[in-house]
């Protein structure tokens, strides 16, 4: 887990920060070929109506591409 010390301070803005945290997370976490957490992660934000960052689903799209 990341300590705040960790975290970048040299973003423009907390929703950065903390986008770039789910990204190092679910590079991290998620099993290699699969894509449980990319799915549980867009549906909460579609769930919330928010738009799907770029780099979300291109990371989802080549993680389905190895099912």
């Amino acid at each position: 887990m990341k300590s705040c010390i960790d975290l970048p301070v040299n973003r423009d803005s907390a929703a950065d920060v903390v986008w770039q945290l789910l990204q190092e997370y679910l590079e991290k976490y998620e099993e290699p070929n699969m894509t449980t957490l990319h799915y549980v992660v867009c549906k909460k934000i579609i769930n919330m109506r928010i738009y799907i960052p770029h780099w979300l689903s291109s990371s989802y799209k080549v993680c389905f591409c190895f099912l």
